[in-house]
């Protein structure tokens, strides 16, 4: 039986995704739309049916049906289903839709689909239920040599120097009238450590800041028995000198390997821009040098408990 903790969580998720400026985003974000609306355009025939997980406004199933699509199942467990279908009876899709409201778990469908369509990739690649719910919409709702769009993540983490977040030690060096203060050094890093564990959306236009090259540290096929990652140990030769503050985090959205759509800075942007892991305690690394990193994940309560040392 659910806590009411949990009832309250889960009808706050629901009304977040009612949030209009949070569709504008996501119907703004160019990238993100084109990269969709390519795979669909290549995969659509005249007889497919679609299942769109998590339809929000209904701007994907949306191209999946212009795209040719014979039949549109679209979920969405909040009031935004609504918005939906009014978009849609205004642009005369109505006839090829089904919107259903409910709990993904909870549902079944008198069809099955040849594509599972879906974005429940969250800002920190590993958002609670993204696997689960993949999972349980491929063996419930997929036939057996249908697709899932994207059908692959690969996320990939690298050191970094971010000035916003540098605790300084030269700050407490000097006294402050006549009184030294150096003491309030430790207890900072105490408290950083303490509420350092939650990653942090970060917009980055260059790799600057990074002080080793960018790993690879996971990767999920939904069409395979994924599971969330729950602890993560690297190694990294250092190439540039510097603090390390955190790790950045960027990922791969995978929809076949011609159609790509990268969140790394050197891209241009999209809605989920990057992510900041901070580090429980800074340390200075040069040139040379390998770096160790490990992190524990809780996906449920979005933590990346990040640790890092020197390497011998």
């Amino acid at each position: 039986m659910a806590s009411d903790s949990d009832s309250a969580k889960k009808s706050n998720d629901i009304n977040w995704w009612e949030a209009i400026d949070l569709h504008k985003i996501y119907l703004s974000d160019y990238r993100r739309n084109e990269a969709y609306q390519s795979a669909l355009q290549r995969y659509i025939t005249p007889e497919s049916v679609v299942v769109d997980i998590g339809c929000g406004t209904g701007i994907l199933g949306f191209m999946a049906l212009k795209a040719g699509a014979r039949k549109l199942y679209a979920i969405e467990q909040s009031n935004m289903i609504h918005v939906a279908r009014e978009v849609a009876e205004r642009n005369q899709l109505s006839d090829r839709i089904e919107f259903i409201q409910g709990d993904l778990f909870e549902l079944s469908l008198p069809e099955n689909a040849d594509i599972i369509l879906h974005d429940q990739i969250g800002d920190f690649f590993w958002d609670e239920g993204m696997v689960e719910k993949l999972a349980y919409a491929r063996a419930h709702f997929l036939k057996p040599q249908g697709k899932i769009l994207p059908q692959e993540l690969g996320l990939h983490l690298v050191p970094a120097f971010h000035p916003a977040f540098h605790m300084d030690a030269a700050f407490w060096k000097e006294p402050f009238y006549g009184i030294d203060f150096s003491t309030l050094h430790r207890e900072e890093i105490k408290q950083s450590a303490a509420r350092n564990n939650k990653p942090l959306k970060i917009v980055l236009k260059t790799e600057d800041i990074f002080l080793s090259s960018p790993q690879e540290v996971a990767h999920v096929d939904f069409l395979s028995d994924a599971k969330p990652l729950s602890e993560v140990k690297l190694t990294y030769p250092i190439s540039k000198t510097g603090w390390c503050t955190g790790l950045v985090g960027f990922f791969q959205i995978i929809f076949d390997q011609e159609n790509i759509l990268s969140t790394s800075p050197l891209m241009p942007p999209t809605n989920w821009a990057q992510f900041l892991i901070p580090v429980r305690e800074q340390i200075w690394v040069e040139a040379g040098q390998v770096l160790n990193v490990e992190i524990q994940l809780d996906i449920k309560k979005n933590t990346w408990d990040c640790r890092v040392s020197m390497g011998s």
